[in-house]
């Protein structure tokens, strides 16, 4: 059998922030999924929710971490829950604006108070100045990725 060298298991500091964000996802889905709301659901909510009027899908594309695909199937499911209302895009025949519903509020405001306590448990063992180093760090690396 060919001697094929060993490398080690990745350990570095993506490695770390890869791990924190899948076992952030892990848990959110749980909880989420307690009130339910699946996590590509709350995300395409809290971005429409960012916003006071409808917006075109291309601002919920540009925030989002998936595809246009898996996009529009979770907008469907938000309109078939009475959750998001799709208008026609004044200035795009083909495109189309997204807008929060009243009857979104409650699950959206217990779904926001879930993830806000997460992510401050999350970053508990921080001090404020520790916390303001990492996201000043966190900043430099995406504005260079960007």
């Amino acid at each position: 059998m060919e001697n094929i060298p060993e490398t080690p298991l990745p350990s570095g500091e993506l490695y770390f922030m890869t791990n924190i964000v899948r076992y952030r996802e892990r848990a959110l889905t749980e909880k989420l999924a307690g009130i339910g709301l699946t996590l590509p659901e709350w995300r395409i909510m809290r971005i429409i929710h960012s916003y006071a009027a409808a917006i075109p899908m291309s601002i919920v594309i540009e925030h989002s971490q998936s595809d246009r695909s898996t996009l529009g199937r979770t907008v469907e499911r938000l309109v078939n829950r009475g959750w998001v209302e799709k208008l026609p895009d004044p200035t795009d025949k083909r495109a189309f604006l997204v807008r929060r519903l009243e009857a979104a509020e409650t699950v959206y405001s217990k779904a926001y108070e879930l993830v806000a306590g997460h992510d401050a448990d999350m970053l508990r063992g921080l001090s404020a100045d520790e916390r303001t180093v990492l996201t000043s760090f966190l900043q430099r690396i995406e504005s260079r990725n960007e």
